[in-house]
């Protein structure tokens, strides 16, 4: 069928290191029944990426890429400020398909090198726990209330997936 729309066809990242690639992004040009038209080189010969919004409107390397075989790939881009930013994918055409073709738009949270630790929760009062038969044999502490930690980066932005 003849293209309606793009998606993603890989895994939509939501996070990435600043100045660092962004794992690489792959987006079908897809038809009414959501298969990748193969065949329809004018609906939608390159697609392009841009900030939508953030911090920062600046966005490293590749931008437009060539639609081969219903797919764009785009590997290496990066974003050189830490913060939360939307990029919008668009199908680029002269024809009236681009009006149709509905635009993508993924959040990705970037963030700077841990850069220092911050205590959330401080840690409670030492318990000793006793394991085995002797416990003067198997002695272990642990906290009553477990110390909660986060990751700062350079920028004084919370490094996302850091479980502390």
């Amino acid at each position: 069928g003849n293209a309606t729309h793009i998606a993603f066809s890989s895994t939509v990242p939501t996070e990435c290191v600043i100045n660092s690639a962004i794992p690489t992004l792959k987006i079908d040009l897809l038809d009414h029944g959501n298969f990748v038209v193969t065949n329809d080189k004018d609906a939608c010969p390159t697609i392009s990426v841009a900030i939508k919004t953030g911090p920062s409107m600046q966005l490293a390397g590749t931008t437009t890429v060539s639609v081969t075989a219903g797919t764009a790939t785009f590997a290496g881009l990066s974003i050189p400020i830490s913060g939360i930013y939307a990029l919008r994918f668009t199908c680029d055409s002269a024809g009236q398909i681009a009006a149709l073709l509905d635009t993508a738009t993924i959040i990705l949270h970037s963030y700077g090198q841990p850069a220092s630790i911050e205590i959330v929760t401080e840690p409670g009062r030492p318990i000793a726990n006793f394991d085995g038969v002797n416990p003067a044999d198997r002695k272990s502490y642990r906290f009553d209330i477990f110390p909660k930690l986060r990751l700062i980066d350079v920028h004084g932005n919370l490094v996302h997936g850091f479980q502390g």
